[in-house]
């Protein structure tokens, strides 16, 4: 039993490694580019899997009854509660504010898919006993399909050259030429 904890203590070490050095060398790099931090996936991939077997072999309480314990899901509680922490804030943000009669609308999918995300997944196990994952990953899809309408909402006017596109619409002919020099930067 002993030699298989080493191993495994080992092998997520291993992962560990992986993904720190995959991180910490492409963070240090004169060129930073999403793409470059694709190869610490698997790793992470593999000890989320590791950690998902593990709650399921688990997950049976000491009265031998079935049971979701709740320390796994409390990083799935944190994170919902951050994120929707950070929607409700968007039309306070000062500069930044959205109108709330504009905001709420695009975030009331996202909020829900949250609360689904940290609750729904306790409660399928309690009544069926599987199911748990599958709960996850659709919630999870939910929110991430329909937070794009709220992030396109908030981001558009100052984060993309959508309102520079709009202004050469307006102000240059349709005949004429249009260099850019560099990049664009709001001044």
């Amino acid at each position: 039993m002993e030699k298989a904890f080493i191993l495994k203590a080992a092998a997520h070490r291993f992962l560990l490694i992986w993904i720190g050095f995959v991180i910490v060398f492409f963070s240090l790099s004169s060129s930073k580019l999403m793409p470059y931090i694709a190869p610490a996936f698997l790793p992470i991939a593999l000890l989320l899997g590791h950690v998902f077997k593990g709650y399921e072999e688990e997950r049976v309480d000491q009265k031998g009854k079935g049971a979701l314990r709740s320390h796994p899901r409390l990083p799935v509680v944190i994170q919902s509660s951050i994120i929707l922490v950070l929607l409700l804030l968007v039309p306070f943000s000062g500069r930044h504010a959205v109108p709330g009669r504009t905001w709420w609308p695009l975030v009331v999918v996202p909020i829900l898919s949250l609360g689904l995300t940290a609750f729904l997944p306790k409660y399928v196990y309690e009544k069926w006993r599987r199911g748990w994952f599958l709960t996850i990953y659709l919630a999870s899809v939910m929110f991430l399909g329909s937070i794009v309408f709220p992030a396109s909402h908030y981001f558009t006017p100052y984060k993309t050259s959508f309102p520079v596109a709009q202004a050469v619409k307006e102000f240059l002919p349709s005949n004429e030429e249009l260099y850019q020099y560099r990049i664009f930067c709001e001044g």
